[in-house]
């Protein structure tokens, strides 16, 4: 089997839930930053402008992708969206048991599915690109749509660690425009099944 042939059964695992998380990333390179030192108790501005803008509709079914420790965004959509109920998915800030339990209820349902500050701190492509399908992956067939923002520091592409501050650990930063990302989103998410547009460090995914 091809080492492309083997990624994409992997995939397929991951898609069908008989691949534990921690079993994933142990089968795929290893990542040599992690993002458990990225959480933030707080808030983050991808969510409040799902809901705000109202990516987020009244009794749906969301997912936070790499969503963190806590649950403030969770409060914040379902305390501000009548009916709607936001799921937090982390393979690194959460227990395996908690991810299954969103993944076994979750995979194929979500109305909408964000990934905030996710991308920007992974240095490999290849797990950047398992982000996205897990994204893919939690997605309602036809209506369910995805969200993506990332920290874009200095736009320089001159990524690095950066020095820890505002409450979190020292963490990988990739440095880049919300733009220099929708190439690897449609790798994923290709222009022939799905509409990605990228306008004011939001990036939106539709379905055809």
């Amino acid at each position: 089997m091809s080492i492309e042939n083997f990624k994409f059964r992997i995939y397929e695992l991951m898609i069908q839930r008989e691949l534990p998380d921690a079993l994933l990333y142990i089968l795929t390179e290893a990542q040599e930053h992690t993002s458990a030192d990225t959480s933030l108790n707080q808030v983050s501005s991808g969510i409040k402008h799902a809901v705000k803008s109202g990516l987020i509709k009244p009794n749906s079914v969301n997912v936070d992708n790499g969503g963190g420790k806590y649950d403030l965004g969770k409060t914040h959509v379902e305390s501000n969206i009548p009916g709607a109920k936001l799921h937090v998915h982390d393979p690194f800030n959460r227990s395996e048991e908690h991810n299954s339990t969103v993944k076994s209820s979750t995979t194929g349902k979500a109305d909408y599915v964000g990934m905030h500050n996710v991308l920007n701190v992974i240095k490999e492509p290849a797990h950047r690109e398992q982000a996205l399908h897990q994204v893919k992956s939690f997605m309602k067939p036809k209506t369910g749509i995805a969200h993506i923002t990332v920290y874009e520091g200095d736009k320089s592409g001159n990524s690095r660690m950066s020095k820890a501050d505002k409450g979190r650990g020292s963490s990988w930063q990739e440095h880049r425009a919300t733009s220099t990302y929708v190439p690897e989103v449609k790798k994923v998410f290709p222009d022939s099944t799905h509409n990605v547009t990228a306008k004011g460090g939001h990036i939106i995914i539709k379905q055809k």
